[in-house]
């Protein structure tokens, strides 16, 4: 099922959903695109919700203010229409048809479908949390125990973020190597929870036997809280190849909208503005990226599946 929403009427929408979350992806889509007048032709773009990290009303509602006084946009005369879609299956579709002339979803989703998806793509755009082109990821446990590695982790439990995927990618990656079940297996529970430091402060205060997120919230956390380094550990660490999430420019999207899209993203990356807005939206960088820019990734996937039928 799909939500359908057309911009002119999203901010009484967005104002009546009282006490739900908005995905930043689609808000950072709405600030690129602006506001657009109605015409006979439509232009749809496709959010893949499942995998993509949420940010809380409140936050929504102040990035919302900021884009309607400092982003409207004339630039592009037809009507825009955003689908929020739950079925990987059907945005997938839509996409390869030319229905979906944008997709922001989660990379994992990308990595699973890149074969389909490659053929019909013009361009790919990243969100990061950071200022960093990728972000590694940490496997923590606890000091006062005798965990040395993985491979002492059978049946134990580990948190993680609920919207990462990127996270067990690189967890059954590693426990692969030194052939060992994928998590479904070998832990007893995987608990999911909203935000990484959540994530953190549960290992912390022994709720779990052992964690897995981005090694900048590891920093974050450390550096604002000295005792957590002294409480826990980093068990192991992934490379930094990781994009948690990708946008997918359609090679169906015409070339006014194509341009205005691009114009606009430059805007918002070096305006000052629109850097406040980043900041709201909890996003350091929205940019293009070549294929070659994920070809890390891609590899590692590629591995982990040899790994599996090993």
């Amino acid at each position: 099922m799909t939500e359908h929403l057309v911009l002119p009427t999203l901010l009484w929408l967005w104002v009546n959903r009282e006490g739900k979350v908005m995905k930043k992806a689609i808000l950072l889509l709405l600030l690129i695109f602006g506001f657009c007048k109605a015409d006979s032709e439509v232009n749809k773009f496709g959010v893949l919700s499942e995998g993509l990290s949420y940010i809380h009303n409140k936050d929504a509602k102040i990035a919302i203010k900021v884009w309607l006084n400092e982003l409207a946009s004339e630039d592009y005369d037809k009507e825009l229409v955003l689908d929020f879609y739950d079925n990987k299956e059907q945005v997938l579709s839509d996409f390869i048809s030319g229905e979906l002339e944008y997709l922001t979803l989660n990379t994992m989703h990308y990595l699973e479908n890149r074969s389909k998806l490659n053929p019909y793509i013009r361009d790919l755009y990243v969100f990061l949390a950071t200022k960093d082109d990728y972000i590694s990821y940490v496997l923590v446990t606890k000091n006062s125990n005798n965990i040395k590695s993985i491979k002492n982790l059978k049946n134990k439990t580990i948190g993680k973020h609920k919207s990462e995927y990127m996270d067990l990618l690189y967890i059954d990656h590693a426990l692969l190597q030194n052939r060992l079940p994928t998590h479904q297996k070998y832990f007893s529970e995987v608990k999911e929870y909203d935000k990484n430091s959540r994530v953190l402060m549960k290992l912390f205060f022994n709720k779990i036997d052992a964690c897995v997120i981005p090694e900048y919230t590891w920093d974050m956390m450390t550096e604002m809280n000295p005792q957590i380094s002294k409480k826990l550990k980093v068990l192991d660490s992934s490379k930094k190849i990781f994009i948690p999430a990708l946008s997918l420019i359609s090679n169906k999207m015409n070339d006014k909208l194509y341009n205005v899209h691009k114009v606009n993203a430059k805007k918002l990356i070096k305006s000052p503005k629109g850097q406040q807005i980043l900041t709201l939206l909890k996003s350091k960088m929205y940019k293009p990226v070549d294929k070659a820019y994920i070809n890390p990734m891609v590899d590692y996937y590629k591995e982990y599946l040899a790994l599996k039928k090993r």
